[in-house]
């Protein structure tokens, strides 16, 4: 069988098995997953909207990885871990699932056990001394009954595979008016909830630029080493382009206030860099932000970013025109037809290099919402490559294909 990237070699050793197993995950630890977009997400680029990834459960990686059958027999159970039970000498969990419901799980000495985290104690599991965490457990069919302390009676089941997903951070933040949030921290993101347990925020771990693509579009593995490491750490050193304070300031205040008939929904921080176009001395990426305006709308704010492929050198966006910074702004207005006196000097005066996007087929200026007073959303500018807007770009500015404006 040829080798991808998302086979392994099964092995006839069941010891060896059992390591292949664990390196799924263990192997993985906090290394940044690859995330691949479709053609098709160059269309989202240019139209501004989102791609979201959805990521398997820790179970269901083991079994795609390794082309492993459920089963008939198969129960799939996710929930927090809320205490152990007595089971006759074996180490048995409580889980409380969403459904409000309870269940157990019973972990034998074949129970294969993996986390993402850091520091993980797999021998304080086994034992039976986890607390504070969420987990996935893949388990055979119901193996009996146990009596919990309420003494309410729950199903066994016997458990193949726990993946412990998530960990539960205590007080992690103290808000203005003295409230205390927790966290749950898992791979891709966090969930930043009140001390009854509601859902305020979710940050998920910012990407990019390395391990994200684009199809048809060069990425950074495709810089120079040296410049990989010099555009890895101008990212780094840039950080995240939002006030986390902020956010849960924001978030805890419109829960407070939503009335107990009424549903609160939870908020949503993202923040991602891609790449979008390249030539043989520039790459071309967006970093695009995912703010909250409330808990069910969104706005996407997006940056361009371009560097030296070769050593790593941010450029200014203004750098890729052949006028005057000061005149920039003025030219691509005009080239965008804005004839409106007024919105042509809100754009005029908010204008920042920055707002600048180049993408495979069109320049674009993109006003956040709040910048332009007369706007009450964000304004975006689409610019293609005629000649007129190449014969305001340097030569060496523009992206591949786009060398003549027919």
């Amino acid at each position: 069988m040829p080798k991808t990237w998302f086979s392994t070699p099964l092995s006839k050793n069941a010891k060896d098995m059992e390591g292949r197993i664990r390196n799924i995950f263990e192997g993985q630890r906090r290394r940044p997953a690859v995330i691949v977009l479709a053609l098709v997400a160059a269309v989202a680029l240019l139209c501004g909207s989102v791609v979201a990834v959805r990521e398997r459960s820790g179970t269901d990686s083991i079994h795609a990885a390794l082309n492993i059958p459920f089963g008939a027999d198969r129960v799939m159970l996710e929930g927090e871990v809320l205490g152990t039970v007595p089971d006759a000498g074996e180490t048995s969990y409580r889980i409380g699932l969403e459904s409000g419901k309870q269940a157990v799980i019973r972990i034998g000495a074949d129970t294969l056990i993996s986390s993402w985290a850091d520091g993980f104690d797999e021998g304080l599991f086994r034992s039976g001394g986890a607390a504070d965490v969420r987990v996935s457990a893949d388990c055979s069919a119901s193996v009996g009954r146990l009596t919990l302390e309420n003494g309410e009676t729950s199903k066994v089941y016997s458990a193949r595979i726990v993946h412990i997903g998530a960990t539960l951070l205590r007080d992690v933040i103290q808000l203005t008016g003295g409230a205390s949030l927790d966290a749950w921290e898992e791979r891709s993101y966090t969930i930043y909830q009140t001390k009854n347990g509601t859902e305020l925020l979710r940050v998920h771990e910012p990407t990019g630029p390395q391990n994200v693509y684009v199809g048809g579009v060069e990425s950074l593995d495709d810089a120079d080493e040296t410049a990989r490491d010099t555009i890895i750490a101008w990212y780094a050193a840039r950080g995240n382009l939002y006030d986390l304070r902020a956010e849960l300031e924001s978030a805890y205040a419109e829960w407070v206030s939503t009335p107990p008939t009424e549903r609160y929904f939870a908020h949503t921080v993202e923040q991602t860099v891609a790449p979008t176009a390249s030539n043989n001395d520039l790459l071309f990426f967006v970093t695009s932000l995912i703010l909250p305006l409330d808990g069910q709308i969104v706005e996407n704010r997006r940056t361009g970013e371009v560097f030296d492929r070769h050593t790593g050198a941010y450029l200014s966006n203004a750098a890729l025109f052949d006028c005057p910074a000061d005149e920039l702004a003025e030219r691509l207005l005009t080239l965008a037809g804005v004839s409106d006196a007024q919105l042509r000097e809100e754009m005029r005066q908010a204008f920042r290099p920055e707002y600048i996007v180049v993408l495979p087929d069109s320049v674009t200026l993109e006003f956040p919402q709040g910048t332009l007073p007369s706007e009450e959303f964000s304004y975006i500018l689409s610019l293609n490559y005629d000649d007129a807007l190449l014969g305001l770009m340097h030569d060496w500015a523009v992206p591949y294909g786009r060398e003549s404006g027919r």
